[in-house]
């Protein structure tokens, strides 16, 4: 995703913040890797690859519930070692296909590489043999027919994914209305907005150049 904005706004400053209703503002790094400094080691760590915070880093109220003092922030995380970590996904956005646990995020990443995607979906459908099934939603802005859309999406998917983390679905669609939870994305009509799900990267004002501001768990990109 860095990349992608860096394409468009090469000379923008990225800024990647994970913040949370819950703590405020925690990690910023310029790229997708978190640092965990040596103030914060005592009050975060990862647990089944979930992100834990100790209670002292959070604000007071009623409606957190803690475990013998931490918070299950409900993030899903990969250690590059000790200190340092970056995001995978929420641990509710995890699609069950026959008993594998499947990211949505990575498939929908790949999907854009093509050219003409502009976004894209990955949800689960119900299904009474393989518990759900994937099904991509895609904003397609090419010249190519739908069944051609498709052929390119499978034969790429084929080259990097096991086959259950291949959409059985595809369709093409003018505006992704729905996430993966079934809530609509929230539009703010002062942003031309770009849904990305999972991280907001926004572009503000910054001296000559422009200033690339991302959050954990927004829903959108402004410029």
């Amino acid at each position: 995703m860095v990349d992608k904005i860096k394409k468009y706004f090469p000379k923008a400053k990225i800024r990647n913040i994970y913040a949370s209703t819950e703590a405020g503002s925690l990690f910023s790094s310029k790229d997708e890797t978190f640092k965990i400094s040596e103030r914060m080691k005592d009050k975060i760590k990862i647990e089944n690859n979930e992100l834990l915070v100790h209670k002292d880093l959070l604000g007071y109220s009623s409606q957190i519930e803690l475990e013998d003092n931490w918070y299950r922030t409900g993030d899903l995380v990969e250690k590059n070692n000790e200190n340092e970590f970056k995001f995978i996904a929420r641990k509710d956005e995890i699609i069950n296909v026959g008993g594998y646990k499947v990211n949505p995020h990575e498939i929908e990443e790949e999907i854009k590489r093509l050219d003409d995607i502009v976004d894209v979906v990955v949800k689960g459908r119900k299904n009474g043999v393989t518990g759900n099934i994937l099904v991509a939603e895609i904003i397609y802005n090419g010249d190519l027919e739908e069944k051609k859309i498709e052929e390119e999406i499978l034969n790429l998917l084929k080259i990097n994914f096991q086959n259950w983390k291949i959409p059985r679905i595809f369709n093409i669609v003018k505006d992704v209305k729905q996430t993966r939870t079934s809530k609509k994305n929230e539009k703010i009509n002062i942003f031309f907005i770009l849904s990305f799900r999972t991280l907001m990267y926004s572009i503000i004002p910054y001296g000559p150049n422009f200033q690339v501001v991302s959050l954990r768990r927004n829903n959108f990109y402004q410029s």
